[in-house]
């Protein structure tokens, strides 16, 4: 693949790498003409499809997050997810049989329930698709979101959930205590990729770096 003209090594890795993933390879060669160098390029999961791809560089992607593109592939090592998604309960509220829940009352409690309140939503990048779907971990247990995901608000059953208050930290992307939600896991469960649920959290969401 020859590439000519003042192009950085960066931009030329991201866009061999659309290429690469959608198909066409899973490695390159590409050649900078002004730089007069070639260079071998393998994306992460062409390291593992294709043990034989010995070459200069790769593109490792999502394998940086501790996520693995290829799901149908394992990775060649145990990784550990970079990032984790936390919020702390503000509210805790006690909802008989039958009560609805949330914006369009999409959920109904089956039995006396223990309704949580986090402090996020859609405005923070935390997909309206978890609503009645995804999971959140609190006190190192899954509890499931129910009704929709609010623009500032989501809700989480924790009636199984014993002592949960407010002021609890809650984790809907990554570990607390021996449970973990991975990224990976919550895009699956969604119907999408990880790299839509990372990129689509926004300035809202402080970030703490380690």
């Amino acid at each position: 693949m020859a590439l000519k003209g003042l192009v950085s090594r960066q931009s030329v890795a991201l866009a061999l790498g659309v290429l690469l993933a959608s198909g066409i390879g899973l490695a390159a060669r590409m050649n900078l003409g002004a730089a007069g160098q070639t260079y071998d390029v393998v994306i992460a999961n062409g390291r593992v499809m294709d043990p034989e791809s010995r070459l200069d560089a790769v593109r490792p992607g999502l394998a940086l997050y501790g996520g693995f593109p290829a799901a149908q592939v394992p990775p060649p090592t145990k990784l550990r997810q970079a990032m984790t998604l936390k919020t702390r309960i503000v509210l805790v509220r006690d909802f008989p049989a039958g009560a609805t829940l949330g914006y369009g009352r999409t959920f109904r409690t089956a039995r006396a329930s223990r309704i949580a309140a986090l402090p996020i939503g859609y405005a923070d990048g935390f997909s309206r698709a978890h609503s009645n779907k995804g999971q959140a971990l609190v006190r190192g247990r899954r509890a499931p979101i129910v009704g929709r995901v609010s623009m500032d608000t989501v809700l989480v059953d924790v009636t199984d959930v014993a002592g949960a208050q407010a002021g609890d930290e809650t984790v809907l992307y990554g570990r607390l205590g021996e449970a973990e939600i991975s990224i990976v896991e919550a895009a699956e469960t969604l119907g999408t990729i990880p790299y839509e649920l990372m990129t689509s959290l926004t300035a809202r969401v402080p970030r703490t770096y380690r």
